[in-house]
């Protein structure tokens, strides 16, 4: 580890008369434990997360920040997000762009929102979010037991429940879809692990209080709201299935390669049509192309 953390040290130093940035090597600390320990640390209104195999575009949080200082009843706001297909053998070759989803969440109230995301879940935490709100998302980090709880879950909830989120036009963020990431416990063997059901507990009792808080109801009356929207969310887990039209299309000979042909007619967000100069995300997404592909310069 000492030697990684030399490494990234010196990697650093490149950047030091161009930008403003800090590096806090947490060993022995997982990514939940470290978001905690860094949203201490933060000094400006806003705070943005980015894993190491993703990206984040600077005028889309720029463009994020401006709708956040006029917009007070937002928490957390976003841009477009697509999903890069890496190779398995061949990382720096792309197979395929596609879009994803990120929440848009406008109701008035914490239960209305808490309801509406958890019956379409989608994660919030690559928004650009006021930094009190993030704070807030991870501070009972260490109650909960379960990852899936504490480092999706939850604070994704939370998100939701402080206020509004807001999706804008402009590329903001770029996933790297590959083997070697992290993906969240199937369902089963999710609910009956060990830790499952008091990080349910502790997870309930958490956003109930912020609904009520939020709201300004009794934690009687927030709390069945909590368990009713989870089950709903947890059936939804259970019954994911691909859709009827995709499995007979499926059973029926070449038509992945018909659906190849024709996805530029239809789809913004395929790799073909982000590369063509008039994509409105072309001079956004031709960078992190560049980069993952390695053709710089």
């Amino acid at each position: 580890e000492a030697v990684i953390i030399e490494k990234i040290k010196n990697s650093l130093r490149q950047f030091d008369n161009s930008l403003e940035f800090h590096y806090y090597p947490l060993p022995g600390y997982d990514d939940v434990q470290a978001q905690k320990i860094i949203a201490d640390k933060v000094t400006t209104n806003y705070v943005a997360f980015i894993a190491d195999d993703d990206f984040l575009i600077p005028s889309g949080i720029e463009q994020c920040i401006e709708f956040l200082d006029t917009h007070p009843d937002y928490v957390a706001a976003h841009g477009v997000g697509v999903g890069i297909s890496l190779h398995s053998v061949n990382v720096q070759s792309i197979q395929d762009v596609g879009y994803f989803s990120q929440p848009i969440i406008s109701e008035a109230t914490a239960v209305q929102r808490l309801v509406t995301h958890l019956a379409n879940y989608m994660v919030s935490l690559f928004s650009v979010h006021r930094i009190e709100a993030w704070r807030t998302m991870f501070k009972n980090a260490g109650d909960i037991a379960d990852r899936s709880f504490v480092g999706e879950l939850l604070p994704c909830c939370l998100s939701v429940v402080l206020g509004k989120i807001k999706q804008l036009d402009g590329l903001y963020l770029i996933r790297g879809y590959h083997d070697r990431r992290y993906l969240q416990t199937a369902w089963f063997k999710w609910i009956t692990s060990e830790a499952w059901y008091p990080s349910y507990v502790a997870f309930c009792s958490h956003l109930a209080e912020m609904i009520a808080r939020q709201d300004k109801i009794t934690l009687e009356e927030a709390k069945p709201v909590v368990e009713k929207a989870f089950a709903v969310y947890l059936a939804l887990c259970i019954q994911e299935k691909p859709s009827k039209w995709r499995s007979i299309a499926r059973q029926i000979p070449g038509a992945r390669t018909i659906w190849s042909a024709l996805k530029p007619l239809h789809n913004k967000y395929c790799l073909s049509n982000m590369l063509r100069p008039s994509s409105p995300y072309y001079k956004d997404f031709m960078p992190v192309y560049k980069i993952v592909t390695q053709k710089i310069g």
